[in-house]
């Protein structure tokens, strides 16, 4: 009989149909995501259990006041935050998670706070950011699939929030030099105005002026609201 294919031709030929058959996580799909999930609400959990009850998802649950994640822990591929108190400590949360495996994922369902605030969680390197109000059982296994195969989710009420909010930025910038953006640059890194000087070849007494044309365009009166902002320019 005669064959039009070797055998490893026909086995590579399967190989590249499969995939595209079942899509790309045909090889993974026997593999079981761990995901930890921060809530203190007692409804948020059985609901969320209830909707991802289909998919092969290994679920742990931790309160909101154990809000760190130590180096010799489990791993978890997945971290859903309900944030409705304690904003500040959340963040300390996702530096410890990314400190732990940068690989880790992140998803935040909040409920209120100000656009400062929203601003802060998206420059913490989250993956996924929606409201409680959105979400929904469809949206939430929805959510959860973009984000552990690798893409971000943000939500519109929250896009257009964060969108403003680099607009701002960028006319911002826009305003500074580039001497001065660059000494926000490294102020935002920790140097002093003395170790600046040295790297700029100039006194510090130059780049203290600087300082002060720099908070005088941005309207920022007090030193330490303008090392934040240094700091939070440079992440």
């Amino acid at each position: 009989m005669y064959y039009k294919y070797s055998i490893l031709q026909t086995i590579d030929i399967i190989l590249d149909i499969f995939p595209q058959a079942y899509g790309s996580n045909f090889m993974k799909q026997n593999v079981r995501n761990a995901i930890c999930i921060f809530s203190d609400n007692s409804i948020f959990k059985e609901w969320t259990s209830l909707s991802l009850a289909k998919r092969n998802l290994d679920i742990s649950f931790l309160p909101l006041d154990k809000l760190e994640v130590k180096t010799n822990s489990k791993n978890y591929d997945l971290y859903l935050i309900d944030i409705h108190s304690n904003y500040m400590g959340c963040l300390d949360l996702f530096d410890s998670i990314k400190k732990k495996n940068s690989n880790n994922k992140i998803i935040t369902i909040i409920d209120g706070g100000n656009k400062d605030f929203m601003n802060l969680i998206y420059k913490s390197k989250i993956d996924g950011m929606v409201s409680a109000h959105e979400i929904k059982a469809d949206c939430l296994n929805i959510l959860v699939e973009k984000v552990l195969n690798g893409e971000m989710y943000i939500s519109e009420k929250y896009k257009d929030i964060i969108l403003q909010n680099v607009r701002e930025n960028n006319q911002i910038k826009k305003e500074l030099s580039r001497r001065e953006i660059q000494i926000v640059s490294l102020l935002g890194s920790g140097k002093s105005s003395i170790q600046i000087a040295e790297l700029l070849h100039c006194s510090p007494k130059t780049v203290n002026v600087h300082r002060s044309n720099i908070k005088e365009k941005l309207n920022i009166k007090h030193n330490h609201d303008f090392i934040k902002y240094c700091y939070e320019s440079t992440k």
